[in-house]
């Protein structure tokens, strides 16, 4: 299965439900450790609040990628509809998109973060700066993600789901 995913085939409608279903099973299961085992490693105390909740607060900025499942989707199907020349113009379009995108949310996150600090109205000084320290230490998650949903949205257009999944596993 892992080899098939470098090269990847459109996916029956059967094949894809299973495959998708384990891996996408497989993603929350592993996702929900995640989240257990940053708690246990930060502890459960001020560290933990300021963590979550800086994850939170870039959550709302991550509302941004969905624009691919969407818009970027839909389009991506129709321009394949089309032909390949179509669809690689919208392909590259849309790597423009993204890429401004993220450099444009992950600096305004950057320079509004001394003011989105402000959100967590318990804090005080010293929690609201572990508060903004992890909100930068997070900038990387949140840029790429934009990445990741752009190549997932290509990847399902063609139909490779088990692509954008085992992406998602990981």
């Amino acid at each position: 299965m892992i080899k098939n995913l470098f090269r990847p085939s459109k996916e029956g409608v059967i094949q894809a439900i299973f495959k998708t279903s384990a891996l996408n099973f497989l993603a929350r299961v592993f996702g929900y450790l995640k989240q257990v085992s940053i708690a246990v490693l930060i502890g459960f105390s001020f560290d933990t609040d300021a963590f979550f909740l800086a994850l939170s607060i870039l959550g709302i900025f991550l509302t941004f990628t969905q624009v691919f499942d969407s818009l970027g989707i839909p389009n991506l199907v129709k321009a394949r509809q089309k032909s390949l020349t179509t669809f690689h113009k919208l392909t590259a379009s849309l790597l423009t998109f993204t890429t401004i995108l993220a450099f444009g949310i992950t600096i305004g996150v950057f320079i509004l973060s001394p003011w989105l600090v402000n959100i967590a109205l318990g804090f005080n000084e010293i929690e609201r700066e572990l508060l903004k320290e992890y909100l930068w230490l997070l900038l990387p998650y949140l840029f790429f993600s934009f990445f990741f949903h752009h190549f997932g949205a290509i990847h399902r257009s063609l139909k490779h789901f088990s692509v954008y999944f085992f992406g998602e596993f990981l």
